[in-house]
């Protein structure tokens, strides 16, 4: 958001005087401006979901088997196409 705010209003006005509309004020204005934040904030998501990963594979290895790893594998397993039975 900060990235957005940072925008002064008055190029959105240029590009509405202009006679641009939403979308091209967005793809040709927004979108690039706001670009940095959007980077560094998918950076920062990234980072803190892989380390749900890989924090439990540094600190159990591969003799003990951690609760995430499990799930990991369960979810990543192929199906058979068969429901399992409860």
């Amino acid at each position: 958001m900060a990235a957005i705010e940072r925008i002064p209003p008055s190029l959105e006005e240029a590009a509405e005087n202009l006679g641009a509309s939403w979308g091209q004020m967005f793809a040709r204005i927004i979108l690039p401006l706001s670009m940095p934040g959007l980077l560094s904030g998918s950076l920062l998501v990234f980072s803190v979901s892989m380390s749900a990963f890989i924090t439990p594979a540094l600190m159990g290895g591969r003799r003990v088997r951690m609760v995430g790893g499990r799930s990991t594998k369960r979810c990543s397993r192929p199906t058979t196409g068969r429901a399992r039975r409860a």
